[in-house]
Formats: structure tokens, C-alpha cells, sequence
């Protein structure tokens, strides 16, 4: 239970909802926590609050996956996040904006009295999917949560988006030994997972093979990897209780003792070290398991795995785990409001959006003891939908969550002997341990659901229905002024070649930027640092936070690849130069227009790589790169093809800047040009790749974009390609020459960015 006083409670809530008299806005519910417990009144909010809503007819015009036709962004076939405004939105396969709204564990139960209830209610197992289908649709589910019969249900008409649950922490510990159960979850030794393991890596790389199968599944939503694994406060004191044979003894000591000195011991420990400790452990974790996911699954949502307990209160926990996921995955107990400050602290730290993926309550009226299970007690089914309305009101008011997953589909049966502790004897359920729908609970259920985007938009002050694309919408106003560095010298001091430097004003003292290496165009031989695309650029993202260095290069004579290697330069010099500009040395990316595109796809591919890098001036500094956002630039030198306005090919290209610039023809010495492909040097290791490009591209056909894109997707690399109906050569993220581009990239640029380059603090 939470631990503040009831009258704290009830403030905190009318203050939340703007309530002025609780008595007319609210309904009193008696609430436990377990039946032996105290019974206490809590204010409940339902949609009978929202009047004008709860009198309108439900939200209409679906795509086949549950989001709004009225209201669309960029479609990829797949789930995916996306910022607009202010709020952080789900888009379905189809392109439409989407609140996942999920039951948990939709499966049938293997008890004797279950088994038949369900032949004399649905006749097969067929009928039992067809009909869930139908149930979950009816009442405006849109989505499966863990531990469903994906396989029945899916197969079924009605189906709707699924989730898969794949244990890589709790199936390796069984595998290795040393885990046990328990109440709805593994446990592990003195709960140290085993993340130090050296033969952990290999195993996800295994157990992730079995991804592949789905990964061009559209209804396939996302991936969780664990249960509520225990990131502790404690861990690195409980690292260290561990057999000093122990690879996660071993690690633990050695970050100690690097910390604070060869003699260190648990004595030395700080709080400051717990949450430091915890942060690695964290970051290890999902920095492995994500890594394996992406390996094979590219496509779909990394949802993690699903927090619980008291590290919702720890904001190192989401600081860690937040740059290798697409949504967090919280199961959120004890609470019958959700806190906003809570649930800020966890999109404020993660740089992501939530899911709240368990919660529920439990009625008495259902005719089970209710002692099992972390969700609240109350008298009836009506007062659970009066918690479910409550509680999704609470969450849609929030613009950092993007759904829930209520837990579960089915009540348990005590007659369940191998059960988990958890799902012994409690009513959890959408229907009975024999099929029967609650129907007050259901009712409620309903209401909500099927106004859900009606009340976002309520929540918001906004349309429910706008016309208008949110691919369309202009990014936020700026978040910081701009100063302009000019002619930095950045390499040899005694070389013409200078770089001009975006810097955010205002940072506080201890903010670290990710920063932004930009390679101009020209062919390779033409071109400037300070042209209209590099300042705009430079300005809007320096605006957001990000420091930005556009870069002059070598482009006389012969200069590949010493051009390449003034790039490689500019990163080490933001590398080298990172305590000066405020600079966070692991968020580095580059982008580039055209020959800069090009280069900086080649920095981005052949990081570190000795073939290509430079001996001076920063010998020893890492010249890698985090993303890379590739502006029409060529992919592959010997597959370019000249292209007339619509993008169709009209014949080889024979380019005079690109022959002075290696030396040699492709006939002449076609391994060099090979090497000098970015696709050639694609591995799966190779970063994040935003690709932008124009149909009507004439310098630069807009096939080499897409040849670039195959090849990431065989390699299993995150990337996005957004092609441009019309749009020729040479834009920013807002113009084309002097004409506004068909959609404003600002949004997607920043949400790129946002994914793969999160701030460290």
C-alpha cells in the first residue's frame, strides 16, 4: 500500500483532476489491498465525470488494427512510437495514430472443470478463438498481452495486434541453474540476474533466432524479453555476496574497486554507488537482450521487461534501459490513481513512451478467496469497472503513456495445482474460470475503450478527429537559443579546412548533448560548410539540444580517401573535445547531403575499421558513430544509374567528379569503388540509418536508397526511408530549393534522434 496518509491521497487526486467538490465529481469505493486487510473508501472518477463524452456516440473510423483513419502519420508496415506535440502516440501498420488497449494472458485453462466448460460453451478450441476475438472486439480491446494463445487466436477471425513474452533472462538460468519461482516471477541468487555471464551474449544471440519467424507479421505488436526481473537498490552489495568465483562477484568488484581504490570492500559503498551499480546492470541487460532482438526482428517494438515494484521509483532504472527500447513496459500495482509524477519521471528519464502492462482488482462477489495476486480488492464487479475507468482515465490523461494491458483474460481455478503462487484463488478476470463474462466489469470496460481517442483529444483540448495528417504538423518551438563557433580549426592547424560549430545556449552545467557531425555536398569537390542547408540544419537541431559541427573536407585532386578521413577526424574531434562542449562522447551521430551523404553513410559503416582510418591528428579516439542520417547520397557506386524527373533509370552513369575524386573508372578498378560503397560495408553491428530521398531525384536516383535499405534489413540494422513523391535533389528538412517540401521532416528527423541518441545526464 501507498504510504501516504488518506487525506494526503485525497488531495493528491483532486488536484490531479481538477475536482472543486469530490462529492459530486466522484464515486466512493471500498478498497483493500487483501480481504484480511482494512477496508478504506477511495474517491473513484468514472466517465459519468465527463458528461458531454459519456452522452457521445463512441469513437468511429478504424483502421483494421484499431487506430483512427481521421488521424494518420507515416506508414512502415509495422508498429511503431511517435512524438506529436507534446504527446507520445502509437502508429499501426496502416499509419494511423493508435492506443494499444490489451487483456493479458488470453488462454484457455488446463483444469478438468475449465477444459469442460469450454466444450459445452464453444463446442472446440476453434470456436473458444473465434468467439475471444469477438468478446475482446465487442468491448473495444485492440490488442493481446503476454502469455496468449497467439497461435489459436491469430488464426481466427476477428484477430487483433499480439504481444510475445521470451524469458532470455529466466530461460538462461534455467539452462545455467540456480533460479527458483517465485509469486509471478524467476527468481535468481540473491537476486543478481545473470547479466556478467560471458555465455549470456551467445545465448541471446541464439534464443533469438526464433524472432525471425514473425518479423514481417504486421499484427505482431511487440516484444517483451522478461517478467520483473529484480533491479534492486541493493544489487551491487547483493553482486558482492555472491561466490567470489562468480562472474557477477568478479565484475562487481572490479567496478568497486576501480571506483574507489585496490583495497576497496562493501564498507566503501555509497549510495551513489547503488545507483551507479544498478545503472550497469540495467544498461548491460537490455544493451545484450535488445541488441539480440533487433538482430533478428528489426521491425517490431522492443517493449522490455516490465517493471515492477519499487524500482517505478528509480530513476536510473528508465536512464539505463531507455535508449535500447521503443516503449517501457511498467506493471503498476498499489496504486488506484496512477501518480503523474511517477509516470513523468519514467517518460522524463527514459526518453520513451509507457505501457502499463498489469493492473487489475479483484471482486469479492466472484465466489474466490482472493488471496493471491498484487492487485486490489473490492466488493463487486462494478466497483472493478469503476477501477478500470478510473484508473484509464488517469492513464489517457497522461501524454507519455500509449496504452494498457489489463491482467488478465480468465479468473484462476484453485483447482490449478500447478499454478503459479500468484494465480492460485483470485478473480482477475474479463470472465469466469468457466467462460462466464463479467458483465458490470465488461460494461465499464467498454465505455472507456471505445471513447478512448475521444478522450485523449478531451485530455488534450485538441480535435478528436483532425483532418489534418500528423505527419504534417511543424515541430516544437525551439528549446534553446543557438550560438555560432566559426572556422574552428579542427584538424592540423596548418590546414585551410575549418568547421563551424551549433552550440545549444543555456545548458545547465551538468547536461550532456548528444552531438551532431554534418558533411556538406557538392560532388565531392564543390560545396561549403556554411551553405543555407547546413545552417538550417545546424540551427534546428542545436535549438533541440544537440551540438552540431558542419565540417569543410579535402575535395582537390585525388582525394578519396583522404576525404573520409577528415570526417572520421571531425568525430574524434567532438570525441576529444567533449568535456569542452558539453558533449555526451557515446551520442555521437552524422549526416550528410549528397557526396556528404555518402561520406557520412562510409564514417557511420567503417567506425574504427584500421582500412580506413587516419594515423593523426587524434590517435587512439574512437571515430564511431551512434546513427547516421543519409540525405540523398549514393549507397553503391557501381549500381548508380542516371534517372530522368519521374525516377525511372535511363543508363549507366559515367561521372567525371566521381572518376577525378578516386582516380579511376569502375571499369578500371571496380574493387576500389566497391570499397568505397557504403552498402558494402554493412555489417550487423552498423548504426541506426535515417534514410530521406526524392522520387524526382535526377543526380541521385532514389533506387540507391532503396538498395541501401535491403541491405540493412538483411543485416538486421534499425533504419527508416522516407521517399519524397516529387522532390528532387538537394533539401533540408523543411525546403526543397525555395519550395516547402511536401511534408515537414522535422518531426521525424527528432524522433530519430530521439530513439537512438536519448540524452545522458
Amino acid at each position: 500500500m501507498p504510504t501516504y496518509p488518506f487525506g494526503s491521497r485525497l488531495l493528491r487526486f483532486a488536484i490531479w483532476y481538477g475536482v472543486t467538490a469530490l462529492a459530486s465529481a466522484t464515486v466512493p469505493v471500498d478498497v483493500a489491498y487483501k480481504p484480511s486487510g482494512s477496508w478504506k473508501t477511495y474517491p473513484t472518477r468514472t466517465l459519468d465525470d465527463l458528461p458531454t463524452i459519456a452522452a457521445a456516440a463512441p469513437d468511429t473510423g478504424f483502421s483494421p488494427y484499431g487506430g483512427m483513419l481521421a488521424r494518420t502519420s507515416r506508414a512502415t508496415g509495422f508498429f511503431r512510437t511517435e512524438k506529436i506535440g507534446d504527446r507520445w502516440w502509437l502508429v499501426d501498420p496502416a499509419g494511423s495514430l493508435f492506443v494499444n488497449k490489451a487483456v493479458v494472458s488470453v488462454t484457455q485453462l488446463r483444469t478438468a472443470g475449465a477444459q469442460a466448460a469450454l466444450r459445452q460453451k464453444y463446442g472446440n478450441e476453434t470456436q473458444w478463438a473465434a468467439q475471444t476475438n469477438a468478446l475482446l472486439r465487442e468491448h473495444g480491446f485492440n490488442g493481446l498481452g503476454a502469455w496468449s494463445d497467439t497461435e489459436r487466436l491469430t488464426a481466427a477471425p476477428g484477430k487483433v495486434a499480439y504481444t510475445r513474452i521470451w524469458n532470455f533472462m529466466s530461460s538462461y538460468g534455467k539452462k545455467r541453474g540456480g533460479t527458483y519461482q517465485l509469486p509471478g516471477h524467476t527468481g535468481y541468487p540473491k537476486d543478481c540476474i545473470f547479466v556478467f555471464d560471458p555465455e549470456f551474449e551467445t545465448f541471446c544471440d541464439e534464443h533469438a533466432r526464433q524472432l525471425a519467424a514473425g518479423k514481417d507479421d504486421p499484427w505482431l505488436f511487440g516484444h517483451f524479453s522478461d517478467n520483473e526481473l529484480p533491479f534492486k537498490r541493493e544489487t551491487l552489495v547483493n553482486y558482492l555476496s555472491l561466490p567470489a568465483t562468480d562472474p557477477g562477484h568478479q565484475a562487481a568488484l572490479a567496478w568497486l574497486r576501480q571506483r574507489h581504490g585496490a583495497n576497496a570492500s562493501v564498507a566503501a559503498i555509497t549510495d551513489k554507488d547503488r545507483q551507479d551499480f544498478l545503472a550497469v546492470v540495467v544498461e548491460r541487460y537490455f544493451r545484450i537482450v535488445g541488441g539480440a532482438i533487433r538482430k533478428y526482428d528489426p521491425n517490431h517494438l522492443f517493449l522490455g521487461s516490465r517493471f515492477h515494484g519499487a524500482e517505478l521509483r528509480y530513476p536510473e532504472i528508465f536512464c539505463a534501459a531507455g535508449p535500447h527500447l521503443d516503449v517501457v513496459a511498467v506493471n503498476y500495482y498499489s496504486a488506484w490513481t496512477p501518480d503523474p509524477e511517477r509516470m513523468a519521471l519514467w517518460v522524463r528519464e527514459s526518453g520513451k513512451p509507457f505501457l502499463a502492462t498489469e493492473w487489475y482488482a479483484k471482486g469479492m462477489d466472484a465466489g474466490l478467496a482472493n488471496t493471491t495476486g498484487a492487485g486490489w480488492t473490492v466488493k463487486t464487479q462494478a466497483d472493478r469497472g469503476r477501477f478500470y475507468e478510473n484508473f484509464t482515465l488517469g492513464l489517457l490523461a497522461n501524454k507519455g503513456c500509449v496504452g494498457w494491458q489489463w491482467f488478465k483474460y480468465i479468473d484462476n481455478d484453485p483447482a490449478d495445482t500447478k499454478a503459479d503462487p500468484s494465480n492460485t484463488d483470485s478473480n482477475k478476470g474479463i470472465v469466469s474460470n468457466r467462460y462466464e463474462p463479467y458483465a458490470p466489469l465488461l460494461a465499464a470496460m467498454k465505455r472507456i475503450n471505445e471513447r478512448a481517442y475521444a478522450l485523449i483529444a478531451h485530455f488534450d483540448n485538441t480535435p478528436a478527429a483532425s483532418a489534418t495528417p500528423a505527419v504534417a504538423t511543424a515541430a516544437a518551438a525551439p528549446k534553446f537559443g543557438v550560438t555560432v563557433q566559426s572556422d574552428i580549426a579542427y584538424l592540423d592547424p596548418a590546414r585551410t579546412e575549418k568547421a563551424d560549430l551549433y552550440l545549444p545556449e543555456g545548458r545547465p552545467k551538468d547536461y550532456r548533448s548528444p552531438a551532431m557531425l554534418m558533411i556538406h555536398g557538392g560532388g565531392w569537390t564543390g560545396g561549403d560548410k556554411a551553405q543555407n542547408r547546413e545552417k538550417n540544419i545546424g540551427r534546428t537541431l542545436a535549438g533541440e539540444g544537440y551540438v552540431c559541427l558542419s565540417i569543410n573536407y579535402q575535395m582537390s585532386g585525388v582525394c578519396w580517401p583522404a576525404n573520409l578521413h577528415d570526417c572520421k577526424n571531425a568525430v574524434r574531434f567532438l570525441r576529444a573535445n567533449a568535456a569542452r562542449y558539453q558533449i555526451d562522447p557515446d551520442r555521437i551521430a552524422v549526416l550528410g547531403g549528397s557526396a556528404g551523404g555518402h561520406l557520412a553513410l562510409m564514417v557511420a559503416y567503417t567506425g574504427d575499421n584500421p582500412e580506413f582510418e587516419p594515423a593523426a591528428p587524434y590517435p587512439g579516439i574512437s571515430s564511431r558513430v551512434a546513427a547516421v542520417i543519409n540525405l540523398y547520397g549514393i549507397t553503391n557506386l557501381l549500381t548508380r544509374q542516371k534517372t530522368d524527373a519521374t525516377g525511372h533509370p535511363t543508363g549507366a552513369v559515367t561521372d567525371g567528379s566521381t572518376v577525378r575524386v578516386f582516380g579511376a573508372t569502375r571499369t578500371e578498378n571496380p574493387a576500389l569503388w566497391r570499397a568505397g560503397s557504403p552498402v558494402t560495408h554493412v555489417t550487423p553491428a552498423s548504426p541506426p540509418t535515417l534514410i530521406l530521398h526524392g522520387r524526382a531525384d535526377t543526380t541521385v536516383d532514389y533506387a540507391q536508397a532503396e538498395e541501401l535499405a535491403r541491405v540493412l534489413q538483411e543485416r538486421g540494422v534499425p533504419h527508416e526511408l522516407i521517399l519524397l513523391d516529387g522532390v528532387g535533389h538537394t533539401f533540408d528538412f523543411e525546403q526543397w530549393g525555395k519550395k516547402p517540401l511536401p511534408r515537414d521532416l522535422r518531426p521525424d528527423v527528432l524522433a530519430f534522434l530521439a530513439k537512438h541518441l536519448r540524452l545522458s545526464r
